[in-house]
């Protein structure tokens, strides 16, 4: 039976990604000047400031544990393969070459001589490649490769061989995640670790996918180091950092079209743009506090806190829109008094969860929680009206 199973690929894949955030962490000191680039020059690569590569990195996933990068393994024969068919890199003077692989190169194997340890002898492993290259008797995965590197000259062989580094034995998929925190422990606030993981994994996504998809070069170590500059700050006792992303409010319309908070707003006639933009914020600042009360980076009694004091900056400002309403006003003169409200609360940023984050989607959307609530309305008869989506309800 035809095996459909692309279990294997797909975290090869996934590999690559989280790998590149590994080696670009580890690049950040060493090489400050530098550009890592996904899918461009090879699986993962180096390029100086002038968009010239200088280290390309083949990465091998092994879907079990005991993989061996044996003188005749199909990924040993299928990376030479594909540094072999850029002219490029057959140049002596080329950039380096790196296996990373989850398997390990036997003692005495043209792999383990590859590796940049005292046992590194280039001469012996070509010498070791092209025995294998000769004897094997392999059709389908190899003999291409095998072939192809039998019609190179000693010096190009040599040439190749003297840029190529063997990194074996590396951490597979599952145990990226604790190799990621330990490459952070210096950047990370204690004990934070894995949220710090969390939010930088968020902004990787998008920077890999932007990447993938061509839609930038690269991305230079010196960027990194700033966004984790960046995150760090979000831990300090007065900030908070962004977890939920952005979304559009008429994605989760459905979700919210009955809700009493978007009842109050039709009552002082919003905008089909105001209600989109009023559902993404709730739905985004709700997410945002659990995630917050989840990992411990906000108690409830500080949240209750703000919500409170949103509370007392709308009865403030509501009490001074019953003022200068007079008792003749028209049911149209109500509701635009009502909208002028909510555009005055809307736009106030002097209500703040923590003094310096200042995401203004925030308070926003805690300001519709208080409103699904029914405790606090926009329009000057919000009390009443309310009532009628209890009756109704009931």
């Amino acid at each position: 039976m035809v095996s459909h199973d692309a279990s294997g690929s797909a975290i090869g894949y996934i590999y690559q990604v989280r790998w590149a955030l590994l080696e670009l962490i580890r690049g950040s000191n060493t090489r400050p000047d530098m550009s890592l680039t996904l899918e461009r020059f090879d699986d993962v690569a180096w390029e100086d400031s002038g968009g010239n590569p200088t280290e390309l990195l083949q990465l091998k996933h092994h879907k079990h544990k005991n993989g061996s990068l044996t003188d005749k393994s199909a990924d040993l024969w299928r990376t030479l393969k594909v540094w072999m068919d850029d002219p490029r890199l057959r140049n002596s003077e080329g950039p380096e070459l790196s296996i990373v692989t989850t398997a390990t190169a036997p003692s005495g194997s043209a792999a383990a001589l590859l590796r940049d340890d005292a046992e590194r002898n280039v001469v012996a492993a070509a010498q070791l490649l092209e025995k294998a290259a000769r004897s094997s008797t392999e059709k389908l995965k190899t003999a291409v490769a095998r072939a192809q590197w039998l019609k190179l000259t000693e010096s190009e062989r040599l040439g190749i061989l003297q840029r190529v580094h063997v990194l074996d034995n590396h951490a597979r998929i599952e145990d990226l995640d604790a190799a990621l925190e330990d490459s952070l422990w210096l950047a990370a606030p204690q004990g934070r670790a894995a949220d710090f993981l969390a939010v930088l994994d968020a902004w990787w996504l998008r920077v890999s996918v932007d990447l993938l998809r061509k839609a930038r070069k690269s991305i230079r170590a010196g960027e990194l180091k700033a966004k984790l500059d960046d995150i760090r700050d979000g831990f300090q006792p007065d900030n908070l950092i962004t977890t939920v992303p952005r979304i559009k409010g008429d994605e989760v319309m459905d979700l919210y079209g009955s809700r009493p908070f978007v009842h109050q707003l039709q009552w002082i006639d919003a905008s089909p743009v105001m209600l989109t933009h009023a559902v993404a914020d709730f739905h985004r600042a709700v997410a945002q506090t659990t995630h917050w009360v989840d990992r411990n980076l906000i108690e409830m009694s500080e949240f209750d806190d703000f919500k409170d004091a949103l509370a007392d900056e709308w009865e403030l400002a509501y009490d001074d829109m019953m003022q200068d309403l007079p008792d003749s006003a028209s049911d149209e003169d109500r509701s635009k008094a009502g909208n002028a409200l909510y555009r005055r609360l809307r736009d106030s940023t002097a209500v703040q969860v923590r003094p310096r984050y200042t995401e203004v989607y925030y308070a926003r959307g805690i300001r519709h929680e208080l409103a699904d609530g029914c405790t606090k309305g926009w329009h000057p008869d919000f009390e009443q009206m309310v009532k009628t989506l209890t009756i109704g309800a009931s």
